[in-house]
């Protein structure tokens, strides 16, 4: 069975002036820095004795047992994170229905993560409630289902392979920039593609942003400029377009376009891309500026000013 865990309701303690009321009330209100603010508040001594670490770890199991019920929209997160959440609590939710035998409710919750990881490609959510899924039917002897789940198994596999091989180019591409560009910035690598096996389409959006953006900053150290990345370009160029994006994956958008005209000596292209850059209202003033300001700072290194 499911045993009541006890959910924090601020109002109640605090008006009934217990200690876990006092401690969180202080907390929110900025008056607890330290172990020692919060024992000195709770307890008039400095020190944290048995008594405040145990009254501490109550309170912090509280918290987290009140985030099970918590409404996720009361959060200031950007639309796709919260949806994610939301999932994540339904799958963790659908394996404890398992567990407690109540399969028919287990079931219903995991219909609706599979559906939604699916739609949204979040291939790691899909990936652990395919898992799930897989348990069901073994449980079930449902061995014609279990087949069936276990191909769509192995193509989540397939594209979070591909998702690991991304994220490690993105990684690799930023040590490079971070520890040899800054010293030869003229200095051309050989660095080889990402080796991506199927369709890019159905990897995340994120991963596919990454990828584009990768590409474009390959394109622009390594030795020769025939690559063909107008495909990569175009993408950046319609992604700093979108509303529901974040403004440093703009930005970085943004400057690998226009570092790459810089580098290949596009000028006539960068001319348009900055004219572009400017009249885009869903792109900051700071980050147009500190484009430009690149721009600027490539020119004088390279000698294209005198």
């Amino acid at each position: 069975q499911i045993k009541y865990a006890e959910s924090l309701d601020l109002q109640k303690d605090i008006e009934a002036n217990n200690k876990s009321g006092i401690f969180y009330h202080s907390l929110r209100k900025g008056r607890i820095k330290s172990d020692k603010d919060a024992s000195r508040i709770l307890y008039g001594i400095d020190q944290a004795g048995p008594k405040y670490r145990k009254l501490k770890s109550r309170l912090f199991q509280k918290m987290l047992n009140s985030l099970l019920t918590v409404d996720l929209q009361s959060f200031k997160l950007i639309p796709s994170i919260s949806q994610q959440l939301s999932q994540k609590k339904r799958l963790w939710l659908a394996q404890l229905l398992f567990e407690l035998k109540a399969k028919y409710s287990a079931q219903k919750l995991l219909n609706q993560v599979l559906n939604h990881a699916a739609e949204e490609k979040w291939n790691d959510l899909s990936f652990h409630a395919i898992t799930l899924q897989q348990h069901i039917y073994v449980e079930n002897q449902n061995f014609k289902a279990l087949a069936q789940i276990n191909e769509k198994h192995l193509a989540v596999l397939d594209a979070l392979r591909n998702e690991l091989q991304i994220l490690n180019h993105h990684t690799f591409l930023n040590e490079y920039l971070n520890d040899t560009y800054p010293e030869h910035p003229f200095e051309r690598a050989d660095i080889p593609e990402t080796s991506i096996k199927g369709d890019l389409n159905l990897l995340s959006p994120s991963i596919q942003f990454m990828h584009h953006l990768n590409e474009c900053i390959r394109a622009c150290i390594t030795p020769s400029y025939l690559l063909d990345i107008e495909e990569h370009l175009l993408y950046l160029k319609n992604f700093i377009h979108q509303t529901n994006q974040k403004p440093i994956t703009k930005f970085q958008a943004a400057s690998a376009v226009s570092n790459f005209y810089c580098l290949t000596e596009q000028y006539e292209q960068l001319t348009h891309w900055n004219s572009t850059i400017l009249s885009i209202k869903t792109l900051n003033s700071s980050s147009k500026v500190n484009i430009v300001h690149a721009q600027v700072g490539y020119w004088i290194e390279s000698g294209s000013l005198d």
